[in-house]
């Protein structure tokens, strides 16, 4: 099978490749080529090698319109590429020529996928699935902004949509003022690497991230329910694997965002399962002081960071 994935939309088309080799079987080698400066003997001698138990393969073929050498030679081998059983996937990060006779070739025989800049109400459908996929229902005045801002860049939007969403993980809520609030305090941008020193068991780094953000205004609630966000999100993960949750499932699973999802998988690491969960407790007991007034915001995040 042929697969063709471009277009000017990057982060879809990315994406889009990542999906199919994950739904494939888990004992289907993949082997990715970065063409522009491959050697052009090694690409044919996987495409006419043969494997013993005659086992299908994935071959992914990254911008093989930049080697005009091997363009001409593919297409030299269309014969073999129209017969083969294994799944090839020519991927071009951008617009192609459509002049081209490699273009021309996979336009007629393989399966097309192309990834076109997201425009208007198109633009906007996006932003409200990516929303969706942190369970956050935005405004319809954030969304627009967030069009209108940014446009058809959808990896700056995406992470975009990824800190509004770690910033109003509780309410489930977002408006353009959490994005505002968002940007003027840094608070997700920044919030990863406390969670990274916590990890770390770097109290001294811990402590002087969290000052900053309390110098900076930040609220010590909003510090808190965003630390409690993602150490919750990383059990969650923790959990999963320990289940031997394929990890390409785990984002759909979890309904955690995959860029989320591949951080706490990687902080994961730092932490064992009862670790996570005494840190859990230990924030809904610092979580519930401060709504009942007994314990002083800043004092007590600060003894809970010590604590960790």
């Amino acid at each position: 099978m042929l697969v063709f994935i471009y277009g000017p939309d990057t982060l879809r088309s990315h994406r889009r490749l990542k999906e199919i080799i994950q739904t494939q079987s888990d004992n289907i080698e993949t082997r990715v080529f970065d063409c522009e400066n491959v050697n052009i003997d090694t690409i044919q001698a996987e495409l006419l090698s043969q494997d013993l138990f005659h086992a299908l393969k994935i071959l992914v073929l990254k911008d093989s319109l930049q080697n005009n050498e091997l363009s001409e030679k593919l297409v030299e081998l269309k014969d073999i590429l129209k017969k083969t059983e294994h799944t090839i996937i020519f991927f071009e990060a951008g617009k192609v020529d459509s002049k081209n006779s490699l273009v021309k070739f996979l336009k007629r025989t393989a399966d097309i996928e192309e990834f076109e800049s997201l425009k208007g109400q198109k633009l906007r459908d996006w932003i409200l699935a990516e929303f969706a996929s942190f369970s956050i229902q935005p405004t319809a005045e954030l969304v627009g902004s967030l069009a209108q801002e940014l446009g058809d860049n959808l990896w700056e939007c995406t992470n975009e949509i990824a800190k509004v969403a770690a910033f109003t993980a509780d309410s489930k809520k977002a408006g353009k003022e959490d994005l505002i609030q968002l940007r003027n305090s840094k608070l997700s941008v920044e919030i990863f690497p406390t969670i990274d020193a916590i990890a770390a068991r770097n109290k001294k780094r811990s402590l002087e991230l969290i000052a900053r953000h309390l110098d900076q205004g930040d609220s010590p609630m909003h510090l808190l329910s965003m630390i409690a966000y993602q150490f919750r999100n990383i059990l969650i993960v923790k959990d999963m694997e320990a289940r031997k949750v394929p990890y390409g499932s785990i984002p759909r699973q979890s309904g955690l965002h995959p860029f989320v999802a591949r951080k706490c998988s990687s902080l994961a690491r730092s932490f064992k399962k009862d670790e996570l969960q005494e840190i859990h407790e230990k924030i809904f007991q610092v979580d519930l002081s401060l709504k009942t007034g007994r314990a002083d915001m800043e004092s007590a995040l600060q003894s809970l960071l010590l604590s960790l």
